[in-house]
């Protein structure tokens, strides 16, 4: 597996998290790059230069407070340039004609991916934390997907019931922190968003891709003890 690490050169934390997974993923002898992304301050001049805007679907009721929150986020510079790390890597897909797995610095492994079909993305990891799932107090804030997931994080022995599970409506668990992505969705992403961006979380959720879920999950991104979203700072 070809897999692309987005760390920031100017965050010493995110070059340190970023030399872990690199190690984590080279003991499973995959095909490791470490990918200098493109921080806050390069993505305002960027921004500029391109004369980008919001993508429409992420501004879709101006007066709601959906979007209010979303004109927010994205006018952090952070998520900007977390976006173009990701632009540029389906660039990189394309030009070299083959799958690659993109991966966000603060991601922590748990096994081995083993191939599986997919058509457009596969998640390979999930943005939430894994939580003690002993615990009523989260156990009954779980929704059944959530606690099926934590579980399986932790009991690797345990198996979700199939990736069908995961695959609905609400099944989009991996967000950008670990994907694999074929030249074909990576061209989509390039055409729809030539001139407009938004957030990558945001972009592998709208309906340009099919996007399905490995139900051998790799891992989970950091939380904020363990140094969690160095690639917006």
């Amino acid at each position: 597996m070809k897999c692309f690490i987005i760390y920031v050169e100017s965050c010493n934390h995110s070059k340190q998290t970023s030399n872990q997974l690199y190690n984590q993923l080279i003991n499973y002898n995959h095909s490791v790059n470490l990918f200098s992304g493109v921080d806050q301050h390069e993505a305002k001049k960027l921004l500029f230069k391109e004369n980008r805007k919001k993508h429409p679907a992420s501004v879709y009721n101006p007066n709601s407070i959906e979007s209010f929150y979303f004109n927010n986020l994205l006018s952090n510079p952070g998520v900007i340039g977390c976006f173009y790390s990701h632009y540029l890597l389906w660039k990189k897909c394309v030009e070299i004609n083959e799958e690659i797995a993109i991966f966000e610095d603060d991601v922590l492994i748990y096994r081995d991916y083993i191939p599986v079909e997919y058509n457009d993305i596969l998640y390979l990891s999930f943005s939430m934390n894994v939580r003690n799932i002993s615990d009523p107090r989260y156990s009954e804030k779980m929704n059944e997907k959530e606690f099926i997931l934590n579980n399986y994080l932790l009991n690797p022995t345990e198996k979700p019931e199939s990736k069908d599970y995961f695959n609905d409506r609400y099944g989009k668990i991996g967000y950008a922190s670990g994907y694999l992505i074929k030249p074909k969705a990576a061209n989509k992403f390039l055409e729809t968003f030539s001139n407009t961006y938004t957030a990558a979380d945001h972009a592998l959720f709208y309906p340009f891709v099919e996007p399905q879920i490995h139900n051998h999950l790799m891992g989970r991104v950091r939380n904020e003890q363990e140094g969690n979203h160095s690639l917006i700072t």
